[in-house]
């Protein structure tokens, strides 16, 4: 399957060459030339497969020509053995099914579907993608002969996750740029303490976007690369084999949320069944499979184009809502056709704390009718005066399967707190943006049009189920999940117009839900014994460099691997 750029200045190459590089030589990035389409047929019978099964099934087409190029020194002779590789990637999953569902209440009258994608090694959902990117890559280099240089920057979750999964391959250094005290003790902890010396952590002192700049321009850099001794491969979203493993859960996720009477039912880490699944009918027209909405949490876009992804490959999704924190540059853009990215804002879900998404790019290609000349001026256009809109027909057809929200701190803590007191679930602060963004849209007026498929599109959120993504352990964010507990309850005591019964039983679940968020007592209220090993983090040693913003001082860095 042939690889084309984003912006039309590059050859057309293969997997091969893509996975050997970052960013395409033109500055775009990476899609393949056509897709995969998974019939209604293919869909169906998901339902009755594992987590690992329906991955072979829709990674295995971008792999069946997985051939050097001719401008490889060493182009690729064996067959990439996919299977093996993905029952590798996800034995180290503490859920046996990989990704549980639970059903949870936001309001009397609506309930949504929480997807846990925190099961991996890091506890966050970047395990999905990494952990099967690592031995790709391993494969790819040894039928190469070739080493590398593993770049990549991150908000909190990327770096512990490709550390985790690239620390012990033969043929490759990790180099992993964090934004200096703006992600979480654990997120931070998670990366720096692996005693690895593979493995190279540097706090910038700066935001996410400028850690992501500098590996940007280093990855794009050709003098740079002629001169390293090994090859800079990205690690980030920009890297098109992350987003085709993430676009996967979405086609788990849909088959068991509409399944079959007679699959097997979901089971959620609680071990309470989805009863929904026994009840649920195989529609007579397999053409008219029922749709889904998805709420995902995201700053870089990443996660929520591999949804977009999945529904251009057959996955039926209604709408894929966009939540964001206060870094809003998203919801701006969906809500007001001005893609302008601002300064950044730090929130409580600092995963999230992003001004520029990458993958943007990805999906405006699309949007612009895969017409690169209009990728390429309308970067143009952002490049000069800072801001992005488009055409008002573009801009309606940007909006066809997408929406956004935006949630603010207050909104987040508050959100932990309520789903707390109405499931006695605990959240995470990005997942809680996610929840809040699934309330927002199922409970507000909406103005979208009726489609002729959907006779009205307030029937749509009501019939349509409403899956949010949660995307990361809450063990690994206790002093936010504290502040929500001692915020929140002294706002619910200084309610004027609250009772004092419900006043009382609010307060006193705020603070069981403080007593609860130490990694250790988090162990005992989701059984996972393993979760443990984060609170032992703290007893050991941290191993990272502060460096400036500079992009040569990154550079004299890579050099001297």
């Amino acid at each position: 399957m042939p690889y084309i750029s984003t912006r039309g200045k590059t050859q057309q190459t293969s997997l091969f060459e893509t996975l050997l590089t970052g960013l395409a030589p033109d500055g775009g990035l990476y899609l393949p030339a056509k897709l995969p389409y998974f019939s209604p047929k293919h869909l169906t019978a998901f339902s009755r497969q594992s987590y690992e099964e329906i991955a072979y099934a829709v990674l295995n087409p971008f792999f069946t020509d997985l051939v050097g190029t001719t401008t490889s020194a060493t182009p690729i002779t064996q067959t990439l053995p996919l299977r093996n590789i993905l029952k590798k990637s996800y034995q180290s999953f503490r859920a046996p099914n990989r990704l549980p569902i639970e059903k949870l209440k936001i309001t009397s009258s609506h309930e949504i579907f929480l997807a846990e994608l925190f099961h991996g090694p890091t506890y966050a959902f970047k395990d999905f993608a990494l952990q099967f990117l690592a031995p790709i890559t391993e494969f790819v280099l040894n039928q190469a002969n070739k080493t590398c240089i593993v770049l990549g920057a991150t908000s909190g979750d990327t770096g512990s996750a490709a550390i985790t999964a690239f620390k012990d391959i033969a043929n490759g250094t990790i180099v992993i740029l964090h934004p200096h005290s703006r992600i979480s003790p654990i997120q931070r902890r998670q990366m720096t303490t692996t005693g690895s010396a593979k493995v190279i952590n540097l706090a910038v002192k700066g935001t996410f976007d400028d850690c992501q700049r500098l590996v940007k321009n280093c990855l794009n850099d050709t003098t740079l690369n002629k001169k390293l001794r090994h090859n800079l491969i990205a690690v980030n979203s920009i890297n098109w084999v992350r987003i085709l493993a993430q676009s996967v859960y979405y086609f788990y996720i849909y088959s068991r949320i509409t399944g079959r009477p007679d699959s097997t039912p979901n089971t959620s880490s609680t071990g309470n069944t989805l009863s929904h699944l026994k009840n649920a009918s195989t529609p007579k027209d397999v053409h008219h499979l029922p749709k889904v909405n998805f709420v995902v949490p995201t700053g870089n876009f990443g996660d929520v184009f591999a949804g977009y992804l999945a529904l251009k490959m057959g996955v039926p999704i209604n709408k894929l809502i966009v939540a964001t924190n206060a870094n809003n540059v998203l919801h701006r853009f969906f809500q007001k056709n001005t893609y302008t990215p601002a300064a950044i804002t730090q929130t409580h879900s600092p995963s999230m704390d992003i001004a520029t998404a990458s993958n943007f790019e990805r999906y405006l290609y699309y949007v612009l009718d895969e017409d690169a000349a209009q990728v390429r001026a309308a970067f143009k256009r952002l490049a000069e005066t800072r801001t992005l809109s488009l055409t008002p027909a573009y801009f309606t057809k940007a909006k066809e399967h997408f929406t956004s929200t935006t949630t603010s701190n207050d909104q987040t803590l508050k959100t932990i707190v309520d789903i707390y007191h109405k499931n006695h679930y605990l959240l995470d602060p990005h997942t809680a943006v996610g929840v809040h963004s699934a309330h927002q849209y199922l409970t507000q007026p909406t103005e979208e049009k009726p489609s002729p498929a959907t006779p009205t599109a307030s029937h749509a959120k009501s019939h349509c189920p409403t899956i949010v993504l949660a995307t990361a352990h809450p063990a690994k964010f206790r002093t936010i999940i504290e502040t929500a507990a001692t915020q929140q309850s002294t706002a619910y005591l200084n309610k004027a117009d609250t009772t004092k019964t419900g006043t009382a039983k609010i307060n006193a679940d705020a603070l069981d839900l403080a007593s609860k968020s130490s990694p250790s007592t988090l162990a005992a209220l989701t059984n996972d014994p393993k979760l443990k090993a984060l609170a032992s983090l703290n007893d050991l040693k941290e191993e990272f460099k502060i460096i400036d913003k500079n992009e040569d001082t990154l550079k004299r860095i890579l050099l001297n691997i």
